[in-house]
């Protein structure tokens, strides 16, 4: 079991599939035990996740580490059901969006549903707003975990 958690904010964007306008953005909102966040979707790493993500490309955008469970969960929570919940306007089913005839065409990608639409603009300020909310605290405990991490490799 991990000593600490990381929350992040991760952009997903369609490689098969074209946005129905130019600036639509997909972002999750998550938690994992890895400190680098593609691990959670990479499906050579086997964490208990279905993993099938060929038609997404996955960007980092912000991560905060936690020392709990609970902590990180409630910070997802607070993202996934206060600021943009289901239902809500920025919830999005993501093969109706496509206009795929599947409505269960990505049923193997573990959080695809729980990804909200947003404009280009309105992601930049999800963001730096999660930026803004970063202490000089947090910070210094990333450093710390990277160091402990280079150590036991």
């Amino acid at each position: 079991m991990s000593k600490w958690y990381k929350f992040y904010i991760c952009e997903f964007v369609n490689t098969k599939h074209k946005t129905r306008k130019y600036d639509d953005c997909f972002l999750k909102f998550g938690i994992t035990h890895h400190m680098d966040v593609l691990k959670r979707f990479d499906p050579k790493v086997d964490d208990g996740y279905i993993k099938n993500y060929q038609d997404w490309k996955i960007f980092p955008k912000y991560s905060k580490v936690l020392y709990s469970y609970n902590e990180a969960k409630k910070l997802e929570d607070y993202y996934n059901k206060v600021l943009y919940p289901n239902p809500g306007p920025n919830k999005v089913w993501v093969e109706n969006y496509f206009n795929l005839e599947d409505n269960n065409y990505y049923d193997n990608c573990s959080g695809i549903t729980e990804l909200r639409l947003f404009t280009r603009k309105q992601a930049n300020y999800v963001v730096m707003n999660a930026y803004k909310m970063l202490s000089k605290d947090d910070v210094e405990q990333k450093r710390i975990i990277r160091e402990e991490l280079k150590v036991a490799v």
